[in-house]
C-alpha cells in the first residue's frame, strides 16, 4: 500500500464527500509527521479491530443456545390449536396440552437470522387471557414471534404423532 492508496483509505473512514487534498490536511495533522507508515499501520489496526467487533457480535447474535419455551407452563393455556395439512386439531384437554408443551420445552434451539421457508406445522398457543402466540415449525427451523430459530432435530413428527 503506498501514501496514495492511504490517503484515500482515510478519506473513505473521514467520509467520502470530503476532497483528497483535505483528507491528506487531516491526515499529515492527526500523525503530525509521523510519516505514512504509522498512518498505515494505524489505518490497518482500526480495519482489522472493526471486523473482529463484527465478527464477534455476528457470532454472539446468531449462535446463540436459547430456551424460549422454558417458560411455557400448561396450565396456563386454554387450548392448543395445531394445524397440519390444512386441517386444524385442537387440544383442550390438559394431558394433550402437556404433551405438546413437553415437546415444545424439550427443543434445543439456536437463534438464526430470518429464514424464509414453507411447510411444516402451525402451532397456536391461546393462553386464559385470550392472548396467542403463533409458532411455525418446519423440520429444521422454527419462527416465533419472538424470532427465527433452527432445531437439533425434526419435531414435526412427535407433534404429528400426538395429533394422530
Amino acid at each position: 500500500m503506498d501514501e496514495e492508496d492511504c490517503y484515500i483509505l482515510c478519506s473513505v473512514i473521514f467520509g467520502c464527500s470530503m476532497c483528497l487534498e483535505t483528507v491528506r490536511y487531516r491526515a499529515d495533522s492527526l500523525f503530525e509527521g509521523k510519516g505514512a507508515v504509522y498512518m498505515k499501520e494505524k489505518v490497518l489496526i482500526s480495519i482489522v479491530c472493526g471486523a473482529v467487533v463484527l465478527g464477534l457480535f455476528v457470532v454472539w447474535k446468531t449462535g446463540k443456545s436459547v430456551d424460549i419455551f422454558e417458560t411455557l407452563d400448561s396450565s396456563e393455556l386454554s387450548r392448543i390449536s395445531v394445524f397440519l395439512s390444512g386441517q386444524e386439531n385442537t387440544f383442550t384437554e390438559q394431558e394433550d396440552m402437556d404433551k405438546i408443551v413437553h415437546v415444545l420445552r424439550s427443543m434445543r434451539l439456536d437463534k438464526t437470522p430470518p429464514i424464509s421457508r414453507d411447510g411444516g406445522l402451525i402451532i397456536e398457543l391461546y393462553d386464559k387471557s385470550g392472548d396467542v402466540e403463533k409458532i411455525c415449525l418446519s423440520s429444521d427451523h422454527i419462527v416465533t414471534d419472538s424470532g427465527y430459530y433452527i432445531c437439533d432435530r425434526d419435531y414435526c413428527k412427535a407433534l404429528v404423532r400426538i395429533c394422530e
